[in-house]
Order: C-alpha cells, then sequence, then structure tokens
C-alpha cells in the first residue's frame, strides 16, 4: 500500500522575507531625515559635503529595507553632529564678520581635500609619512594650489590619522545599524615580541 505522498520542494510556499518601508512619522523623530523616490537620506550631511563622511549609508542612500536602527546610529554619528553644528552655524550667523568667517572656513575645506586624498595614497600606497611632501611639491608643479601648511610627516599622519576616525565611525554606524554579522579573529607576534590581533567583520 503506497504510503502519503510527499510535497516537492517547489510545492512548498516560501514566505517571502518582509521589506521595511519608510515611516512618515520618522520625519517628526529625525528632523533631518528625507525619503525621495523610496530613497532615504539625511538632508543635512548632503548639504555639507566637505565636511560629511561620504560613506555613510545615509549620506548615500538607503533604496532597500529602512530600519530606525540605521537612523539612530547615525544621528550620533560624529560627522553627522559636525554637519548639524554647521548647520546651526549658518543659519544663526549674521553680519559681515560672519560672512568672512563662513567664507574662510570653505576655502579651508577645499584646499585640505587634496591634502586628505595624498594623504590617504600615501597610507594606501604603504609609502612613507616623509613622502607627503614631495608629492604636495609635485602637485603644485601640476598647477594645483596646496596649503602652505600641514606639509610634513607629522601634518600626513595627522590627515590619516582622521581618515581612520572616520573609517572607524562609518564601520560602527554599519554594525550597529546589522542584526547580525560574522566575524573572524587572527594574531600573530610582531618584531618586538608584542600580540598584534586582527578582527574582521563583513
Amino acid at each position: 500500500m503506497a504510503g502519503p505522498s510527499k510535497k516537492a520542494k517547489s510545492d512548498i510556499a516560501l514566505t517571502p522575507k518582509r521589506k521595511r518601508t519608510f515611516i512618515e512619522t520618522w520625519k517628526t523623530q529625525f528632523p533631518w531625515l528625507r525619503c525621495v523616490d523610496d530613497i532615504m537620506f539625511c538632508e543635512v550631511c548632503r548639504g555639507y559635503p566637505s565636511i560629511a563622511d561620504h560613506n555613510s549609508k545615509l549620506y548615500e542612500g538607503v533604496t532597500g529595507s529602512k530600519r530606525i536602527e540605521t537612523l539612530q546610529s547615525h544621528e550620533s554619528s560624529k560627522y553627522h553632529l559636525l554637519c548639524i553644528q554647521r548647520k546651526e552655524v549658518t543659519e544663526k550667523g549674521t553680519g559681515p564678520m560672519f560672512v568672512a568667517l563662513k567664507k574662510q572656513a570653505e576655502n579651508m575645506d577645499d584646499q585640505l581635500k587634496p591634502m586628505f586624498n595624498t594623504a590617504f595614497y600615501v597610507a594606501k600606497q604603504k609609502l612613507p609619512f616623509r613622502s607627503f611632501e614631495g608629492l604636495i611639491e609635485l602637485q603644485e608643479k601640476n598647477g594645483i594650489k596646496m596649503p602652505t601648511q600641514y606639509r610634513n610627516d607629522k601634518g600626513c599622519k595627522a590627515f590619516v590619522q582622521a581618515i581612520a576616525e572616520v573609517e572607524k565611525d562609518r564601520v560602527s554606524e554599519d554594525l550597529k545599524a546589522s542584526r547580525f554579522f560574522p566575524l573572524m579573529g587572527d594574531g600573530s607576534t610582531d618584531i618586538s615580541v608584542t600580540e598584534q590581533e586582527n578582527v574582521y567583520v563583513r
């Protein structure tokens, strides 16, 4: 006698993964939040690109599932707070002195961009920090205006450390907004017989 038939795997209805949509009341809780064409983003950070973290999800724009944890993490992030501060100063400031200071700050932001890019190149290529000054001089010969300060190895180190802080905040923000993530660790002893531990997150 034949037993009960078993359903093929293809016949079993799979429950689709629920997509978390944008909730309008979030705009009240997070005044800087905007959602246009189903893309959720931070209006304040996009308004100050020279300060904002371009790798932030809320700067790039969230198109998939939208979680309040992402918003909470972004709101407390270092570079979002800097953008909020700049916005407040811009809106409250008046008079010729404020205009002059604002213009000076904007010019400094523009001048420091190539310095940050050069320092990033030095770090990524694993070049010594002392090569930073030569690269700055090369760019000046190519017609790029560079600041007269922060041109030595100490300046390069400061830029690299600032970039590292941005990346650290970005990774921290992503981890806080994620419910699950895998970890992998490894360690070794360096030349000074000091244990060095690496932790990888995907």
